[in-house]
């Protein structure tokens, strides 16, 4: 979703670039030029308090494609009924019910969410679509869950259950559901992505540790695509596609070899394709390219609230952009 939000066209300069961050569970908004960074003199601007996890903790958020906040449940559905709650941007507004259901992901044209939803707490799960306009909703895949919609909208990736947390990923045709490509089982797939132009698609596997990261797979071919990254790292989950598609911003994780391959410290990278060039940024999470696709917005820190601050993509000097903050979302 955030690789459309990018895509500026000629003759349309698009939405102007904003930061949605929380700290202390609040939602604010801030004014940004195309590099991340605050736009002149802009203050945060308070919107709302943050919809809380039913097991507790802050709900996740997103831009939509027609500019409203997006809070998505993380916890498992199990955690029962997960809601999704959506907000305008604007001070005093107050989130409303959008569904029932978790692993949302909006159409790129913003007129339909696919989502999954679960029968009862420990039931099957199902990815339905949901027409914003109408209100009507219609199935899409039984025995699926966290669907993700490719850039042009006529593509849905989801995983299919199976047993032991194995589980296949498919790409099907939307609205057919023809079979595109599958993908061979694997534990936990999540964490799925299309590149910009649909070509690729990113997918986290969650194995062994230190054996946790995503793994690049070519639509066309279903060859996998090498991601380069340092041994002493564990693999890289991509978090953000630059763009043109032609990087993506990884975290890298430095492993504590004292204690069954957990990782100690985090650091953000930006990875080239073609050349495979990288390059490692600051110690930080939860990096999201800027608009201009030259820099790179994270929260400085490994764990907790931190600072939010962009930096050039090629290394270079950090601008703060905001203090405490827990998660963030550019547009």
């Amino acid at each position: 979703m955030n690789a459309i939000l990018y895509l500026v066209f000629l003759g349309n300069p698009g939405p102007a670039p904003k930061i949605a961050f929380v700290r202390a569970h609040t939602l604010y908004v801030l004014p940004c030029d195309p590099a991340g960074k605050p736009k002149g003199g802009a203050k945060p601007v308070r919107i709302c308090s943050v919809p809380q996890e039913a097991a507790g903790g802050d709900k996740m958020i997103e831009w939509t494609p027609s500019g409203r906040i997006v809070f998505i449940p993380m916890s498992e559905p199990h955690v029962y009924p997960p809601t999704v709650e959506v907000v305008d941007p604007t001070p005093g507004a107050k989130p409303s019910l959008l569904v029932r259901g978790y692993s949302p992901s909006f159409s790129p044209d913003g007129t339909r969410l696919a989502f999954s939803t679960t029968a009862e707490r420990w039931g099957t799960a199902k990815v339905s679509i949901l027409d914003l306009k109408t209100g009507k909703i219609a199935l899409f895949a039984d025995h699926a869950a966290d669907p993700v919609w490719s850039p042009r909208g006529d593509r849905i990736a989801c995983h299919l259950e199976g047993d032991d947390f194995s589980e296949e990923v498919d790409v099907r045709e939307y609205p057919s559901g023809k079979l595109v490509r599958k993908f061979p089982p694997a534990v936990n797939p999540s964490w799925m992505s299309f590149s910009p132009n649909g070509s690729v698609l990113a997918v986290h596997y969650s194995l062994s540790r230190p054996k946790t990261g995503h793994t690049l797979f070519d639509l066309a071919s279903g060859k996998v695509i090498d991601l380069p990254y340092p041994n002493k790292y564990a693999p890289p989950t991509i978090e953000d596609w630059s763009p043109d598609g032609q990087a993506v911003i990884c975290d890298w994780r430095v492993i504590d070899p004292k204690n069954d391959g957990s990782w100690i410290k985090q650091f953000e990278a930006v990875t080239w394709f073609g050349t495979g060039k990288s390059q490692l940024l600051g110690e930080g999470r939860d990096g999201q390219f800027a608009p201009d696709g030259a820099h790179v917005l994270y929260i400085s820190g490994t764990r907790g609230a931190g600072s939010l601050v962009s930096q050039p993509t090629h290394g270079g000097a950090k601008v703060r952009i905001a203090s405490d903050v827990t998660q963030f979302a550019i547009r």
